[in-house]
């Protein structure tokens, strides 16, 4: 057990005199330092743009410093194995997946398996082949080269990164689809249910499942049951990759904190998991970790993966950065105030007429839950979750959540039909319409006029985020923001009423069909058509329309008749579809296949 109050990477970028920089003080309490590692107003980050010389380790292969920082972090998050990662979260989902991926990832936890429960081996329903039975879909068997490459199950609201990851694994996509909530026009999670029914799928089309790759909590904070699809990746032995990028703060929340906070990742059974720890926990832009725990994922085919994928001349900038927004959240106490304060504008919004939070109450499900797509575009149905395992979120309305963060604030304003309107002296006594856009109008007033600056807008929310550096202060000025917004936007004329966003569900994801796998698609050849020549052709874009933010189409699926209305009702319903080279869709970028 090492030190948890140590700074192994600052204090060696430090060595030869000065006071060293708490970049996590930096980072979250506007610039203020602490008693024993605070700023100076002399201090300049350059002094500390170091590069890999004697004493400050390797990233790449660390034995020292970096060595010790990453086990101070694994200690605090509850790892076995922590990497520290420069180049975002997408690093580290590009890494897992690479890991996780190939025939030798599967006969290595085959080899495990054979050590580790000899006797169960006697019984197993992998053939000499390498063909899978249904309690076989990890592919422990031995896999001939010349089989069809490996499956990654794949939560279709996940990052754009897993996309690259496919690329550069060379594994195909078995798509899992999340929840989509019909009035906040947002994708939740997925169930465990639905992993269930994929895996069941897969065993029996014979395909070698790599690993299982989920987003929780997602950018609006809904959290999965991890724990039942940890179990029932468990038992298929497969390995559980768990995007938290916004999650990194939930081993340290304080237990009595409300809502109850969720359990981190790491400590419901997921294998491998990616934080962002530039975005709660106070470490510079871009700095972020991953996380390994047990033996189904290889550690060493993790550092290999790393080094292909990293800069050989990481900033020390950034991972001092990491070790010090590691040292503040295991001290204790870094979120104690930030939660306080999200309560107090929960209990704020709970007064209001019109504004609402996402919660257990308000979030809804639709009935798409239990299914998932297979490649080729085959589906099969999944079991509902509730009937696998019960968590503490069984209570919600939408059934893929178990929890909320404490610290992520989602503002149901499709109710609001106005917006205040600053008058010339700066007063907001007046209000103007605000037609399928409130959460955007919303967004922009509450920074115009209170100096409240959402994290996210969309057409029915606006998300605020806290983290370390949020005060009680804080948590005043938007209850007064919001406060106001209701009072006013509640005062709106009455045949205003009911004028805002129209809670129509959002699309339901359509049925992909997988004309190239990611990695083909990626390297082929592409043209420009006309959108009515583009239909029966594999796109070569990610297109994503929000609501709900859910990807219509992925390279190298066919874009159908379905996927053309979905995305041109998205924009004439005056919401949005990323990724398109044409924002008007009147053309498409298409793969030109033999």
């Amino acid at each position: 057990m090492q030190e948890p109050d140590r700074l192994p990477g600052i204090e060696s970028a430090h060595r030869g005199g000065g006071t060293p920089p708490h970049f996590a003080s930096l980072m979250t309490a506007g610039g203020s330092g602490n008693g024993d590692g605070g700023l100076t107003p002399a201090f300049s980050p350059l002094q500390y743009d170091l590069t890999e010389i004697a004493g400050l380790d390797y990233l790449s292969s660390p034995s020292g410093v970096i060595a010790e920082a990453q086990q101070l972090a694994a200690q605090a998050f509850g790892a076995d194995r922590t990497w520290f990662l420069v180049n975002g979260c997408s690093a580290g989902i590009h890494a897992a997946v690479m890991a996780v991926a190939g025939p030798g990832a599967g006969r290595a936890r085959r080899r495990r398996q054979q050590v580790q429960h000899p006797q169960d081996m006697d019984n197993t329903s992998g053939s000499a082949d390498g063909q899978t039975t249904t309690s076989d879909a990890g592919g422990q068997g031995a896999e001939p080269a010349s089989e069809k490459p490996g499956v990654l199950l794949v939560a279709r609201n996940c990052h754009l990164s897993v996309f690259s990851a496919l690329v550069l694994s060379g594994l195909e996509p078995v798509w899992l689809a999340p929840e989509l909530d019909p009035r906040a026009g947002v994708a939740h999670c997925v169930t465990p249910g639905t992993v269930a029914a994929a895996l069941a799928g897969a065993a029996a089309a014979g395909r070698r499942v790599a690993g299982v790759m989920v987003v929780s909590p997602t950018y609006f904070g809904a959290v999965a049951d991890v724990r039942g699809i940890a179990q029932v990746c468990a038992g298929y032995d497969v390995p559980l990759l768990v995007d938290e990028a916004h999650g990194g703060h939930f081993a340290f929340l304080p237990p009595a904190s409300l809502p109850p906070p969720p359990p981190s990742a790491l400590s419901c059974g997921a294998d491998m998991v990616m934080q962002s720890t530039h975005k709660v926990l106070g470490a510079m832009t871009q700095a972020a970790m991953l996380h390994l725990r047990g033996e189904r994922v290889s550690a060493a085919r993790t550092s290999r993966a790393l080094q292909t994928l990293q800069s050989s001349s990481p900033s020390y900038l950034l991972m001092a950065s990491l070790d010090a927004a590691r040292q503040q959240a295991a001290a204790g106490g870094a979120f104690a105030e930030p939660c306080a304060a999200a309560q107090v504008i929960r209990e704020a919004v709970s007064r209001c007429s019109l504004v609402q939070l996402l919660d257990n109450q308000t979030a809804q499900g639709a009935s798409n839950s239990g299914s998932s797509t297979e490649v080729g575009g085959s589906s099969h149905a999944g079991t509902s979750s509730s009937t696998l395992h019960g968590h503490p979120g069984s209570s919600c309305n939408a059934e893929s959540i178990a929890f909320f963060d404490p610290l992520r604030l989602t503002l149901l304003v499709d109710r609001i039909a106005a917006v205040p309107a600053a008058a010339a002296d700066g007063s907001s006594n007046s209000v103007r319409r605000c037609s399928g856009s409130s959460g955007f109008a919303v967004s922009e007033w509450l920074e115009a006029r209170h100096g409240v600056v959402p994290e996210l807008a969309t057409a029915k929310t606006v998300v605020l985020a806290l983290g370390p550096g949020s005060t009680l202060a804080h948590a005043r000025q938007a209850v007064a923001a919001i406060l106001e917004l209701d009072r006013l936007a509640a005062a709106a004329p009455q045949d205003w009423a009911g004028g805002g966003v129209q809670a129509e569900p959002p699309h339901a994801p359509l049925a992909p069909d997988m004309v190239l796998s990611p990695r083909d698609a990626y390297f082929a050849e592409t043209e420009s058509v006309p959108a009515a020549e583009a239909v029966g052709r594999a796109s070569a874009e990610l297109l994503c329309p929000y609501p709900p933010g859910v990807p219509v189409l992925f390279p190298g699926e066919r874009i159908t008749p379905a996927a053309l209305a979905a995305l041109q009702a998205t924009l004439a319903a005056g919401g949005t579809v990323t990724g398109a080279s044409d924002s008007s869709l009147m053309r498409f970028e298409v793969l030109v296949v033999d």
